[in-house]
């Protein structure tokens, strides 16, 4: 991949204003998963959650899920979704259910919905995603 630099020093009134700016490769893949998080309403990007993101969930996925934005409470685990509406939280909730058994509860966090996998479903949530994580961040899974 070729990253283009390019930058350029600015004097304002005796300061010195830095910038940098850099374009990378886009590939038209990226867009399709983008379009499982984010729908164009009205000429803005508006977070949701797709209904074909079924198709794209697995243990892997959850993992890395995990691994960016989940946190380990006591011998439950908690999935971040902050940004997301309850309704669409609660359908991811279905899929998760559906697609790998587990029984999830949405719980509204400062006004924003996460998931939360019940101490019941701990164990299995960590045989799913073990395999999957870096070693560095078995701590999310009290290891």
């Amino acid at each position: 991949m070729k990253v283009f630099l390019k930058g350029k020093v600015q004097l304002e009134k005796e300061k010195k204003l830095y910038a940098l700016r850099f374009r990378t490769r886009s590939y038209p893949f990226l867009f399709q998963i983008h379009s499982l998080f984010y729908q164009k309403i009205n000429g803005k990007w508006k977070k949701y959650i797709s209904n074909d993101l079924l198709f794209y969930l697995s243990p892997r996925v959850l993992a890395f899920w995990l691994m960016d934005d989940g946190a380990k409470a006591g011998n439950s685990v908690y999935l971040h979704t902050k940004g997301f509406t309850f309704a669409d939280i609660y359908k991811l909730a279905g899929m998760l259910h559906y697609k790998f058994g587990l029984n999830v509860t949405v719980q509204n966090h400062e006004n924003m919905p996460v998931i939360y996998i019940k101490s019941q479903y701990f164990n299995k949530f960590k045989f799913l995603v073990l395999l999957h994580m870096h070693s560095s961040m078995y701590y999310k899974l009290g290891l």
